[in-house]
């Protein structure tokens, strides 16, 4: 998987990605509008918001609604640095998991033992 699998909106930054991507949905392609943050950017997000800051102790995938560049996403992701493999990962993700659906989801919580 290369870069032109995707096309960057953004330069990537060391916590923060901006990317389209093309990939099944509710049994169609769709065209991803994709937001890509590491956990510590999304506790900053949260914290410059003036929301309390929980600790964002879980990753996620937030996907909203569909608008002219494509299907809201954002995947926050515990890595310490965005890169084009992340991206690569987090692409290959999206396209693979079989039970997506609109709205608030998380996995892998820190604290399930």
């Amino acid at each position: 998987m290369s870069a032109e699998d995707y096309d960057l909106l953004i330069p990537i930054e060391k916590t923060r990605a901006r990317f389209r991507f093309n990939g099944p949905f509710l049994g169609q392609e769709v065209t991803w509008d994709a937001e890509l943050l590491t956990l510590a950017a999304m506790n900053e997000q949260l914290g410059l918001a003036g929301k309390p800051v929980p600790e964002y102790s879980a990753r996620s995938i937030d996907i909203g609604s569909e608008g002219p560049k494509g299907i809201e996403l954002r995947v926050v992701l515990n890595v310490d640095e965005i890169n084009e493999t992340v991206i690569a990962k987090t692409m290959i993700m999206i396209r693979h998991y079989r039970f997506l659906s609109p709205g608030h989801h998380e996995f892998g919580r820190d604290d399930c033992k």
